[in-house]
């Protein structure tokens, strides 16, 4: 194992852990802005926003679901 973990082969479960954490919070960053963005650069109206936030935090509670099925 120890060889393993100095020629890069092995990883640990911490760095894979932090570095997952370190995705899903950039992804969860993005997802917030998202509406928001579309409204100002694409010209969404208010309506189409409140869509959008609806299907993100759909989209947000299956992945947050899917993870949990994963640990």
């Amino acid at each position: 194992l120890k060889l393993e973990q100095e020629t890069g082969a092995s990883i640990p479960a911490a760095e894979v852990e932090r570095v997952v954490a370190e995705a899903m919070k950039a992804l969860a960053q993005t997802l917030d802005t998202l509406p928001d963005v579309l409204e100002r650069d694409a010209g969404i109206s208010g309506e189409t926003v409140q869509i959008v936030q609806r299907v993100i935090d759909s989209v947000r509670e299956s992945m947050y679901a899917d993870m949990v099925k994963l640990t």
